[in-house]
């Protein structure tokens, strides 16, 4: 029973991962871009994101998601996680919001910067947003390091390899089923 726990968890994690990744490389297509072509580059700075911060390689890759998705910039994006995950945790924020907030900027809105103590003027520029959160609050991210959650992190990475090599089965039970429940219902509805 254990097992079979631990192996469903393995499998939705996994599935979890792989949506994460679609919705990303939806958004780096809208760049003309694509997950596939910068895979290693992309998980290369979100693994050594995660073994130094709190934050799993999951919520990075939504915070990408959702810079790219406002900046329409990928480069800058990259260039803006580390600093994503510094305002995060130095805001006393989630991911997502400091995403939102940091993304706003780059697109050129900074206002909402104001209410965490940052004025720019108007019309700064990519790398004067970015001193300025650095200065703000670079390092936050490091400095909240947990161990647990670290630990935490990596024993879920280890769940999603597991569920990696599962998912394809479980795809195809999932899709029998399927086809068994369409042709049960029509079935039923013909009699």
């Amino acid at each position: 029973a254990v097992f079979t726990w631990l192996a469903a968890l393995s499998v939705k994690a996994a599935a979890d991962e792989e949506f994460g990744i679609r919705k990303l490389d939806a958004a780096l297509a809208q760049v003309g871009l694509s997950y596939d072509a910068l895979q290693e580059p992309i998980e290369r700075v979100i693994v050594a994101q995660q073994r130094m911060t709190n934050f799993s390689d999951g919520e990075q890759r939504a915070a990408l998601q959702r810079l790219i998705t406002i900046s329409q910039a990928y480069r800058a994006s990259m260039e803006a996680l580390p600093v994503v995950l510094d305002v995060a945790a130095g805001g006393n924020m989630d991911l997502a919001a400091a995403a939102l907030l940091v993304g706003k900027a780059l697109a050129g809105e900074t206002s909402s910067l104001t209410r965490y103590g940052i004025v720019l003027q108007e019309g700064a520029s990519r790398t004067e947003i970015m001193t300025a959160l650095t200065k703000q609050v670079g390092g936050a991210a490091q400095a909240a390091a947990n161990p647990f959650t670290q630990l935490k992190n990596a024993v879920g990475d280890l769940g999603d390899e597991a569920g990696k090599a599962l998912l394809p089965t479980v795809m195809d039970v999932v899709k029998v089923l399927t086809d068994v429940a369409s042709v049960v219902l029509r079935l039923a509805s013909e009699h």
